[in-house]
């Protein structure tokens, strides 16, 4: 590994991206063998020297600039499951939610094949679970000075989708999602009112009863049709505009085919 020029270094650390493009465009042979030497992002994590890719999801806030950063990386070659000295990828540090970008630098990573099960060493942690994780929302307040618990809401069913598990995040004993999302609200009391983090741990139990994913959606679904079927008797009625618009639709049919495309890839 070869640490990035000092001059660019310290302008990409203070958030001049046009910094590293520019040396970027210097640089002809592996991109993944640079790094960037940044301990004051995460010192508590005695991480220190960040792989180019990583560094766009691990260090400060994640900005639109990141994501487009990550992207160009990903072009020229990074390895998106490139990981740390614990095995944490980009995947799993983007994960935090830190900043209004971070869902979409994890749907990059994603489209990328960022592998949704990779686990770190010692505890074995998949990313899902770095989304309700008490660093994630300690690293959200030291960067942000709030939560961005939303983010978190965005990305927790992105990995979803994607294919994560809910039920084996970690292989450390006794350790669950659900486990993990009480440290964090024991250590940050606002949580326990936060509508996003209560959303994820009520879409945990969910899909933890219905036995997968897929299953919890298709329950959804059911109860769509059900709801249609009661306004369309008139027993039912809602101010709903989407779903004004699917009891309108006149085939059961149709209507399963619009909700197979539910939840929409933007939440």
């Amino acid at each position: 590994m070869e640490r990035v020029p000092g001059a660019v270094e310290e302008a990409a650390k203070a958030g001049d991206i046009g910094a590293l493009y520019d040396w970027l465009n210097t640089v002809s042979d592996d991109v993944n063998r640079y790094f960037i030497n940044d301990p004051t992002s995460n010192a508590i994590m005695c991480q220190h020297d960040y792989p180019l890719l990583m560094w766009t999801a691990a260090c400060g806030i994640i900005t639109p600039e990141k994501v487009e950063l990550a992207r160009d990386l990903l072009a020229r070659g990074a390895e998106v499951d490139k990981s740390d000295y614990i095995d944490r990828t980009a995947l799993h540090w983007a994960s935090r939610g830190v900043g209004n970008a971070s869902p979409a630098l994890v749907s990059l990573l994603l489209s990328a094949g960022a592998d949704v099960h990779a686990r770190t060493k010692h505890v074995g942690t998949i990313p899902i679970a770095f989304t309700v994780d008490p660093w994630a929302f300690g690293s959200q307040m030291q960067h942000l000075s709030r939560f961005s618990s939303e983010a978190s809401l965005v990305i927790f069913e992105r990995l979803l989708r994607a294919g994560s598990e809910l039920d084996n995040i970690s292989e450390w004993p006794n350790d669950s999602l659900g486990s993990i999302s009480a440290s964090s609200e024991s250590a940050f009391e606002a949580l326990a009112t936060d509508a996003s983090f209560q959303e994820i741990k009520s879409i945990t139990a969910n899909v933890l009863a219905a036995g997968s994913y897929g299953a919890y959606l298709h329950e959804q679904r059911k109860q769509v049709l059900s709801l249609r079927s009661l306004a369309n008797r008139g027993r039912a009625a809602t101010a709903e505009p989407v779903m004004n618009f699917l009891v309108r639709l006149g085939d059961n049919g149709v209507v399963w085919n619009v909700l197979s495309h539910w939840p929409p890839p933007g939440r």
